[in-house]
């Protein structure tokens, strides 16, 4: 996975005796450092850090073009059929990996309890901006219709020039988060109800664990977004 090769990337192991080095007998401890955020320790560690930790986020999107869907799917061209939004996101994604060198390695975008990953901001700008040349380009391949183009006179021409932000980078990622928040609360009660019938078992109840930190943090930072 992205996070895997990202954490063997970064990892390292050293042991420093000192000057004084280390006596028979003396206890040898192991610091996994704070720069971790939950994921990577249940993934490379199999554990997670008691109490909160500091670099704790969720991941919102996987890569470019999965932040390019759900963006698009928030514009008004929200009544497109399936295979003619699958068309415009390939388009906006193609229009992204030309104009921007450093698309193919955004990935695993995230948000803490109280801000974004860095790249989110510079990632949403560039889709924006290629949403609106793909947007203002008469399409041979498909008929895109806007909202607006569908119920005008107009109607059999392609989508029109966006002249104003239909949606803004706060709107997207708290769309996403509260998707995200959906999810993981359906599986937490479904889990519950199974392990009403069942027993749970060390791993179960550290993935639960991990999905309620997971839950807290889309939590925090959706409150945060709303005050």
């Amino acid at each position: 996975s992205t996070l895997q090769r990202e954490c063997e990337e970064q990892s390292q192991f050293q042991l420093v005796a000192g000057h004084q080095g280390i006596r028979k007998g003396e206890e040898v401890t192991i610091s996994y450092g704070s720069m971790w955020p939950d994921a990577a320790f249940l993934l490379l560690f199999g554990f997670l850090p008691e109490g909160d930790n500091p670099q704790n986020n969720c991941q919102l999107f996987l890569d470019v073009p999965d932040m390019v869907a759900c963006y698009t799917s928030l514009q008004q061209q929200a009544s497109l059929q399936l295979s003619e939004q699958n068309m415009l996101n390939k388009e906006v994604c193609e229009c992204v990996k030309s104009s921007w060198e450093d698309a193919e390695g955004c990935r695993g975008l995230f948000i803490t309890k109280h801000g974004v990953d860095g790249r989110l901001p510079v990632a949403f700008q560039v889709i924006e901006d290629c949403f609106r040349c793909v947007a203002c380009q008469p399409s041979s391949s498909q008929g895109i219709k806007s909202k607006e183009a569908s119920t005008s006179s107009s109607s059999s021409s392609s989508v029109g020039c966006i002249n104003d932000a239909q949606v803004s980078l706060p709107a997207l990622l708290q769309h996403r988060a509260a998707q995200r928040l959906r999810a993981l609360d359906d599986l937490e009660r479904s889990e519950l109800q199974k392990a009403e019938r069942t027993a749970t078992s060390q791993g179960k109840a550290m993935a639960r664990a991990f999905r309620r930190r997971q839950m807290d943090v889309l939590q925090c930072f959706l409150k945060a977004a709303q005050s």
